[in-house]
Formats: structure tokens, C-alpha cells, sequence
């Protein structure tokens, strides 16, 4: 199990109960948690600066934000989605990497967040030139022949999970008391399935970086064209445990059409914790067309920012594209999508797609386009391709879906946890007015950075939380932190909590986000989505313990 941790805003800790953890696979050791409070506000000045036409300034044509939408629709299928916002926390100390144990199934969904309806597709941005570049069309190896002489090889191990019970509970786990701790669910009635795209899509990407420079995220972050307001932001909300952080400049803190959400980081990214010898912080933002001008879908965009020096730091847009071949053109369109949670793993932004799953892209293999224009896709009269005015782009390469025969969930937010062994993806679900939102796991490949299974992906963990109106989590060494937004009038609240253990609860800001964990820095990451309110900031893992 896993730790996640989550900032919220303004209202003083309450302290935290150790209430013993059910025996499931193993027992947890959970230290006393104890909320404290600290003020500590950050304020500073803006500084626009802009290298083209799509830097965030007011007026400009990629320039937008909007306040969290209304609660999301009915999943399509089985079991509507739950709800997560209020959690108590209560922590599971636990030294190292977690291990799964297979023989103990359990299940859980998740949904979206707050603020959004069914969206579609999102793209992930910025390349990453760490751990080495994989081609995800590559041509795979034919099996070796057997010799007919060779040993008989032992049977191989019974698969974890079984065929999908069917059976999906709603409410879907009882008992479920609000702040009391995480419930588990059934893991193996939620299954994802690899639609597959790699080779396709790679083959559209190859073709348009036969146009286009191709480059890594390196090469955009020595191409960065915004200042941030900083070093010090003011929070609506007292986030006591609040260290430092910054403001988007003035167009995009106060832009009405582009609205921040997911959050991710080079130390999602990689080990070391850099790329290109920088700390990196990167951010979603979803495209809310009935509030933009013109009325055109502009989809996801995601924000690279260097946050080496958090005394200047600063940032570009980039645009997430869905490639496609256009009666043999390469080509790309927007990738519409609600973009509640982003992960960087290794040269891959995996992207939630609330009632879908995961969208995956390519950050090895950005490209560079023509600005000026406040259009997309490939201009046959000029032969030039535009991103509204983007300069760099970042394709789909691939995407997971929920199977026909897996329980229903959202996929409102997701988060890496490098503390299990596998590595994992940490998804989850918004709810409005119900507790028991889910937390789903997903086991990685730490070769090739793509979930475990390919027809079949049983999750390998799930609970109920306890808690709603979740917008972010994540899990480290057995600890759960959430993000829930309106938990005191309009402000957050962070919860440290666990199977069990009772919620500990932290002060959040108004208009919270998504979180990540940094753990070469010890830093909790997070962002508020709100206009003219729009600060990304960092706590130190040990005060929330």
C-alpha cells in the first residue's frame, strides 16, 4: 500500500486517531498522526514575458482558465462513480518499497473530478530524455522455436485475478464511515485493456517528424517564454504547512477558457529527479469552450516549469494532439479531454480520461510547428502545420480503456507511486456528495514505462475513501494523502489516511488540485484552479507526518 499526499486550504488541523488496520496480506505499522498548522503565505509580483503568440497573456488565443465545473454525469455501464471528499487521516509508516501480495484481490473504481463532464481525449506534453527512448512500434521478436528434447518447464503460476466476477456493489464497500479510513474493494472486477495503438499511431508520428523537428523536453525547456508572479503568492485559505510557491503570469492566472488540474514533475519523471540537470513541474489545463471566443476546441494543453530556482521560474505552453492519417497526410487534432491528472513516467505523460481510462504520450517525440495562426492541423494551401498558436506539440501514442466486463470507475485524477514494487499508478475518482470514492492501483513495467498486461489489466489494489469530492491523491510507503475541495465552506482540506486508520486532516486553499510527490526533494506538490487564484506550491513531506 501506498502513501498519498494531498495540500488543502484555509482552517486549522484537527488532530488524528490510530485506529489498527484489518489484517489484509500483511499488517501495516501506522504512526500517530498529529495535524499542526502553520501560516505561511507567499506573495509576489507578475512578470508577463512572452516569446510568441501563445504565451498566456490577456487576450491571447491559448490563454484560458475556468473555476472547477459542476459534478460529473452517470458513468456509461455498470456502477455509477463514487465519491471521495472528506478523509481523516491516518498514516501507515512503512520502509521501502511495498510489495502486492497476489493472493489478496482487491477491487475498487474511481471517477473524475468535480467541474467536468465526459471529456474526450487529452494529450500529455514535453519529452523526456531519461531513461532510454523507447519505440513503441518497434517490430517484437517471433517466440524461439523449442527444442522437442528440452525439459518440460514447471506450470506456470495461476493468473491473480480470475474472470471478472461481475458482481459490482453499489455503494462498494459498507460500513463506510466518513473520516473512519479506506475501505477495500474488489481489485480484479476492474480491468483495463491496451487498445493497442502503438504501432499506428507511431506510424503517423514517424511520418510527421519527417515534417517537423522532433524534439525531447529538454529542447523545450531551453525554449521556456513565461515569468511567473513570485516568489511569494497569497492563498486564499490558511495552508499552514505551505512552504514556497508561485503564480502563473497575468493572462493565465486570470485567462476564463483554460483551467489548470493535473500536476506532474521530473520526479515522476526519473530517479535522479531532473531533466537537463532542472527540476521540473508540469501542469495540465482543460479548454472550456462555451467560455472562449469563437467557440473552437482547443482540448489540453500542458505547462512545462523550471523550478530550479523557485526565484525565478519559468515556463512554456505546449498542446496535446491526437495524430492521425488524413487520406495519406499525416495529420493531428486536438485531444479533448478534462485532464484531471497527469503522470510523467520515464518518456511517456500518461493522461486520465475520466469515463475511458489512461491517454498516453509521447514526450521523446514533441514537435515544433508554426505560429501565428489560430488553427490546427495540417494547412494545405500553405503546406504548414498550426497548433492555435502553440509552438510545440505532444502526440497521443497511446491509450487503456476500461474492458466491457470490468465494474464501472472515473478516472477523475492519477498519480505514480515509486515506492511500490512494481512502480504503480495511483488512480481515482471524484465524487460530490458520496464517501466512498475510489483509489485504483495499476502495476507498471519499469522497462518500458506501459501498465502490466496488454488484453487484460486487473488492477492490483482498491479502495473506498471515506471521503468526498476528491481532486487529487497519491500513495507513498503505505500512506495515502488526499486533495478534497469544499470540505470547510469553499476551502480544501488535505487528508493523511489509510486502510482503517482514521483521517488526518490538514488545511487546504480554495479551488484545490491534483498532487505529486517529489521524492529526490521530500516535496507535495499542488495547485488551485480558480481565476485570479491560480498558485502552484510545495510542502514538505515531513510536515505531514
Amino acid at each position: 500500500m501506498n502513501r498519498f499526499t494531498a495540500l488543502t486550504a484555509a482552517v486549522i488541523l484537527s488532530g488524528c486517531y490510530d485506529v489498527p488496520k484489518a489484517p489484509r496480506g500483511g499488517a501495516i505499522d501506522m504512526g500517530l498522526d498529529v495535524g499542526a498548522r502553520v501560516d505561511g503565505s507567499l506573495d509576489g509580483f507578475s512578470s508577463p514575458g512572452d516569446g510568441d503568440a501563445d504565451h498566456g497573456m490577456d487576450g491571447a488565443l491559448d490563454d484560458g482558465g475556468d473555476a472547477e465545473a459542476g459534478p460529473l454525469g452517470p458513468m456509461d455501464g455498470a456502477r455509477p462513480g463514487v465519491d471521495a471528499d472528506t478523509v481523516r487521516d491516518a498514516s501507515t509508516a512503512l520502509d521501502g518499497a511495498i510489495e502486492w501480495d497476489s493472493g489478496t484481490p482487491m477491487d475498487g473504481g474511481m471517477d473524475s473530478e468535480a467541474g467536468m463532464g465526459p471529456d474526450a481525449a487529452l494529450e500529455p506534453d514535453a519529452a523526456m530524455e531519461l531513461d532510454a527512448a523507447m519505440e513503441p512500434d518497434a517490430a517484437v521478436e517471433p517466440d524461439a522455436a523449442v527444442e522437442p528434447d528440452a525439459a518440460a518447464e514447471p506450470d506456470a503460476a495461476p493468473p491473480r485475478c480470475g474472470p471478472a466476477s461481475g458482481r459490482c456493489p453499489d455503494p462498494p464497500v459498507g460500513d463506510l464511515i466518513e473520516g473512519g479510513g479506506m475501505g477495500f474493494i474488489p481489485e480484479c472486477d476492474y480491468r483495463l485493456e491496451d487498445l493497442d495503438q502503438w504501432d499506428e499511431k507511431g506510424a503517423v508520428i514517424r511520418a510527421l517528424g519527417q515534417r517537423l523537428p522532433v524534439l525531447g523536453v529538454d529542447g523545450v525547456l531551453r525554449d521556456l517564454n513565461r515569468n511567473t508572479e513570485g516568489p511569494g503568492i497569497i492563498i486564499r485559505g490558511r495552508v499552514g504547512h505551505l512552504e514556497r510557491g508561485f503564480r502563473w503570469n497575468d493572462g493565465d492566472n486570470d485567462v476564463r477558457y483554460w483551467y489548470p488540474q493535473g500536476l506532474t514533475g521530473s520526479g515522476d519523471a526519473n530517479a535522479a529527479g531532473t531533466v537537463d540537470r532542472r527540476q521540473v513541474v508540469a501542469a495540465s489545463w482543460y479548454f472550456k469552450v462555451d467560455r472562449a471566443p469563437g467557440n473552437v476546441e482547443k482540448g489540453v494543453r500542458i505547462s512545462f516549469a523550471d523550478v530550479t530556482n523557485m526565484d525565478n521560474v519559468t515556463y512554456r505552453h505546449t498542446l496535446l494532439v491526437e495524430p492521425y492519417d488524413d487520406d495519406g497526410t499525416p495529420n493531428f487534432r486536438p485531444v479533448v479531454n478534462h485532464a484531471g491528472g497527469i503522470v510523467w513516467y520515464r518518456n511517456w505523460l500518461y493522461v486520465a480520461d475520466t469515463h475511458i481510462g489512461f491517454r498516453v504520450f509521447d514526450l521523446s517525440r514533441m514537435m515544433r510547428v508554426r505560429t501565428g495562426e489560430d488553427r490546427i492541423g495540417f494547412h494545405r494551401p500553405t503546406g504548414e502545420y498550426d497548433a492555435f498558436n502553440y509552438r510545440y506539440i505532444i502526440p497521443q501514442i497511446g491509450m487503456y480503456r476500461l474492458r466491457a466486463d470490468s465494474c464501472r470507475a472515473k478516472f477523475s485524477f492519477v498519480a505514480l507511486d515509486r515506492s511500490t514494487a512494481p512502480h504503480s499508478l495511483l488512480s481515482g475518482e471524484y465524487q460530490v456528495d458520496r464517501i466512498d470514492g475510489r483509489l485504483l492501483r495499476w502495476a507498471l513495467d519499469e522497462e518500458t514505462g506501459r501498465l502490466q498486461g496488454v488484453e487484460d489489466i486487473p488492477a492490483v489494489e482498491g479502495f473506498a475513501t471515506g471521503h468526498t469530492r476528491m481532486q487529487g491523491a497519491l500513495s507513498w510507503q503505505g500512506r495515502y494523502y488526499l486533495h478534497c475541495s469544499s470540505q470547510l465552506a469553499v476551502f480544501g482540506r488535505l487528508y493523511r489516511t489509510g486502510p482503517g486508520r482514521e483521517s488526518v486532516t490538514f488545511a487546504g486553499p480554495d479551488g484545490p488540485e491534483d498532487l505529486y510527490y517529489d521524492p529526490t526533494t521530500n516535496r507535495l506538490w499542488s495547485h488551485t484552479e480558480d481565476e485570479g487564484d491560480r498558485n502552484v506550491y510545495y510542502s514538505d513531506m515531513d510536515d505531514l507526518d
